[in-house]
């Protein structure tokens, strides 16, 4: 399996209440007895996964993932280039790899769907990629939590007819009274930043 993205892929989170934070695509991988390769880092745009990530993709795989569209909504979307982008990734992963997995855009509707058509075009599956409670989400909304990536990896296990990560991982704990406090606290704190990116300036 050969996974490329942006920190969606990456999985880096602090491991929570005795689980592991890594990426659910590694997740997948160890369950299934698969042998991993990821290159990801948070903050890529599709422009720059396909530019800087996707020439990494050589060879055959089993399995390509692959991610793109939180950074576009965040800071420059340009829904044509965004789809150019993602049939480029999806191409190329479709020709070294027997299955391509993709993962939704949750944060806009208008990303997701276009994913969701250039997945159609090469048969790749989607993974629904939304994740909710504090559990599951960080405080910004927009990254899992290890638990998080471990229900997102489930998912995918479903889909692909994989074994389901969390039978061999850890049962997870009780969450502490500080962690549900100050998620809370930060939780505020990015939805009050949220609304002011939305008032008129």
């Amino acid at each position: 399996m050969i996974a490329i993205g942006d920190s969606l892929i990456n999985g880096l989170t602090p491991d929570l209440a005795g689980v592991k934070g890594q990426s659910w695509a590694r997740w997948l991988a160890d369950a299934a007895g698969i042998s991993y390769e990821q290159y990801a880092k948070g903050g890529l745009t599709s422009y720059q996964i396909v530019e800087r990530l996707l020439p990494k993709v050589v060879g055959n795989y089993d399995y390509g993932v692959f991610n793109m569209g939180t950074n576009d909504v965040l800071t420059s979307w340009d829904p044509i280039a965004f789809r150019d982008n993602a049939a480029t990734a999806a191409t190329r992963m479709a020709e070294a790899c027997e299955r391509v997995i993709v993962l939704s855009v949750p944060i806009s509707s208008e990303a997701d769907s276009i994913v969701r058509k250039v997945a159609i075009g090469v048969g790749a599956t989607v993974i629904d990629g939304r994740v909710q409670g504090r559990r599951f989400s960080r405080p910004d909304g927009i990254h899992p939590t290890a638990l998080g990536y471990l229900q997102i990896a489930d998912r995918a296990a479903v889909e692909l007819g994989l074994p389901k990560p969390s039978l061999s991982a850890p049962e997870p704990t009780q969450l502490g009274l500080g962690y549900v406090v100050k998620h809370f606290g930060l939780s505020c704190y990015f939805q009050a930043k949220t609304m002011a990116r939305r008032l008129p300036r």
